[in-house]
């Protein structure tokens, strides 16, 4: 089976006041398992038991890594399906050539602002997610 570590949480201060919004990185290094989404959702569930939302996530991964099976991909859907309408702003930063098509795509299904990102643009994503 492949291994994925597929999360990483940062929070970071995003304003004048100091105040602490919730930016989470994810770091996608293989094809994403059932687990991998059960932490997941474990993680920014836990967040969102004491903020009302996410300000960002930032999704890393230099190509796109796939499902391990395809009950991955439905842990996937449903992840998304739960937790969407609680993010702001989504960072894709990604070489994928599929970006700029999810950008567009799921622009229509999700609430949150998507804006894609060349993989060696972390920093600059990460500051795009920073701010209101």
């Amino acid at each position: 089976m492949l291994e994925s570590q597929l999360i990483e949480t940062k929070l970071h201060p995003i304003n004048d006041a100091g105040e602490v919004v919730g930016i989470l990185i994810i770091n996608a290094n293989g094809a994403l398992d059932v687990s991998d989404f059960e932490r997941l959702t474990k993680k920014v569930d836990t967040y969102l038991e004491k903020h009302t939302h996410l300000h960002a996530a930032l999704i890393h991964a230099e190509e796109f890594p796939g499902w391990v099976s395809f009950a991955s991909l439905i842990s996937h859907l449903k992840f998304v399906r739960l937790h969407h309408q609680k993010i702001e702003k989504i960072a894709l930063v990604t070489d994928t050539v599929l970006a700029d098509a999810a950008e567009v795509f799921l622009s229509h299904f999700i609430k949150a602002e998507l804006k894609h990102f060349p993989y060696c643009a972390y920093a600059q994503a990460l500051e795009w997610t920073k701010h209101q």
